[in-house]
């Protein structure tokens, strides 16, 4: 089983949740204006998603229960959503939140942080 969470609109205030790409009958309200999606690209830069279309937010959970990570700017809070390392974190200072989402301290970065024989 895996669930989608698609929010759209103007105002991303039209959120629909899909279980195995069946849409179930509740639509929550999750936002009151668009988010502020950001992920780190592939050279480590922190970039704001791009979506397509009306598109605003998504969210993926997967059977495994890893789901997509993030950094979530709304309504003058941060949201870190990891992959499956740890629960959503939510705070106030966006340094704070930026530190806890850049995983350089657990990603090998240098030559001598991979495995030789």
């Amino acid at each position: 089983d895996y669930i989608d969470i698609v929010c759209s609109g103007e105002d991303c205030k039209e959120c629909k949740i899909y279980v195995d790409n069946q849409q179930i009958e509740k639509q929550p309200e999750l936002f009151k204006k668009r988010p502020k999606v950001h992920r780190f690209d592939e050279n480590g830069y922190l970039e704001e998603k791009k979506y397509k279309d009306e598109i605003c937010f998504t969210y993926q959970i997967f059977s495994n229960n890893s789901s997509t990570n993030m950094f979530l700017e709304y309504d003058s809070k941060y949201y870190v959503f990891y992959s499956s390392i740890k629960k959503t974190e939510e705070f106030n200072d966006y340094d704070e939140a930026l530190k806890a989402y850049d995983p350089k301290d657990i990603l090998p970065t240098e030559n001598s942080h991979f495995y030789k024989d």
